[in-house]
């Protein structure tokens, strides 16, 4: 099992983008779920009253209300991963010059082929997001584990000399015909009540040095060939995070007010335009076991334990961020690990559900784990226990039986990095 084990790896986070339910962007998501304001969607479904004459009860719809209900999945979760790029690419984009600002290699997590996920969708995305974002390369990988892959993968090539790398993952669980199938096929009331279903999509961007020695690597080297965003309208390709607004019927959307200063708000806000880095990734593992979700093997977590196992001595950490809500058999794998293995943690850690915040994200999960993480951390949401760094352990496993893990560290903002961040926004 060797080649399970997790390794060290060194990757500088340099920027973030994030669109949940919550807000359609990093920091209305943040700030909106830590306030439990719920998404502002009209639901046509109600819950019979239990008592004659007492009003219905509403059922919530989770899903991005700047995106209209019908608008089909691939164009739902095209929206969603190009605003979130755009947002993580800013300490990017911002530092380069002249009108052809380039994207990095790209490296795109979606879900394994289910019902409403088909290989033709997940085709489609990875191909209307080349056009959109034209980055050198599209790497598309399937299930939330896969983000390790993914890792490992970015880790070799900015190894290599690459200047800079983006991870992004986007997942919805919406439609108009599964909102209806869900009211009408409920949970039973012995079953655990799972998170809501949602929509998401979090971008991640790692720069060898700094953004501003990655732009300039980049704009030299001109990858991607093509600018980005070519089919924007406007002369400032940063004015706007989409690219085609209307509907094939010609119709439109109702989206969120998005400028190049909403955008570079969230940069402004976590530090990433003032700095070289605002975390760095120290770790990653990933493995296929044969049990998952969907057949009758055996589980016995020897395949996460291993990973946890091998997690270099140096690093406890203490906030463990995991489907231990949201799955049954995720987190009876996760606490199997965890029992074999609890001097790998600090002794005293916390533990998160992301998709108890913002409902189920499926493949998103992971990269939405690594925003969080990162983003509660530098905005002041969540403090470390002792000292000025946050180490966070970001686990999960994917339908298909992959299981992955990663460890990154977070440093938090000073008051001198929050006065230049908000001088420089000025």
């Amino acid at each position: 099992m060797s080649n399970a084990a997790t390794s060290i790896v060194s990757l500088n986070i340099s920027g973030l983008g994030l669109v949940t339910a919550s807000g359609s962007n990093l920091l209305e998501s943040l700030f909106f779920s830590d306030a439990s304001v719920e998404p502002g969607v009209p639901t046509p479904f109600f819950k019979p009253a239990e008592i004659e004459g007492d009003d219905p009860e509403p059922i919530q719809i989770n899903r991005c209300p700047w995106l209209e209900a019908e608008l089909p999945l691939s164009e739902r979760c095209l929206r969603m991963a190009e605003r979130a790029a755009r947002e993580a690419l800013e300490p990017l984009l911002a530092n380069q010059t002249g009108d052809e600002p380039v994207c990095p290699e790209l490296w795109l997590i979606l879900p394994c082929p289910r019902d409403d996920f088909s290989e033709l969708t997940a085709a489609s995305i990875s191909q209307e997001l080349w056009k959109r974002l034209s980055p050198s390369n599209v790497r598309t990988l399937f299930g939330e584990a896969a983000t390790m892959d993914a890792l490992k993968e970015i880790h070799t090539t900015m190894k290599g000399g690459a200047a800079a790398a983006l991870l992004l993952a986007v997942d919805s669980f919406f439609s108009v015909e599964s909102a209806e199938r869900e009211v009408t096929q409920p949970v039973t009331p012995w079953e655990p009540l799972p998170p809501l279903k949602a929509e998401a999509a979090a971008a991640v961007l790692f720069t060898a040095k700094s953004p501003s020695a990655a732009a300039d690597s980049l704009s030299r080297s001109r990858l991607g060939s093509s600018r980005l965003g070519t089919k924007a309208p406007e002369s400032n390709l940063r004015q706007s995070y989409f690219t085609s607004q209307g509907l094939a019927s010609g119709g439109t959307l109702s989206e969120p007010p998005t400028s190049m200063r909403s955008s570079r708000l969230s940069g402004t806000a976590l530090g990433a335009l003032s700095s070289s880095h605002i975390a760095r990734l120290v770790a990653t593992g990933s493995a296929k076991a044969p049990a998952n979700e969907h057949n009758d093997v055996l589980q016995d977590g020897l395949v996460m334990t291993y990973l946890l196992e091998t997690l270099s001595a140096a690093i406890r950490p203490d906030w463990l961020i995991g489907p231990t809500r949201s799955s049954l058999f995720r987190s009876r794998e996760w606490e199997m690990a965890l029992c074999r293995c609890r001097a790998k943690v600090a002794d005293e850690f916390d533990s998160l559900d992301v998709e108890t915040v913002f409902g189920r994200v499926g493949a998103a999960a992971v990269v939405v784990s690594i925003v969080y993480s990162v983003a509660a951390t530098r905005l002041g949401l969540k403090e470390p226990k002792d000292g000025n760094l946050l180490t966070s352990c970001v686990w999960n496993v994917s339908p298909d039986g992959n299981r992955g893990l990663l460890a990154l560290m977070t440093q938090i903002q000073t008051e001198t990095q929050h006065t230049s961040g908000a001088t420089r926004a000025r």
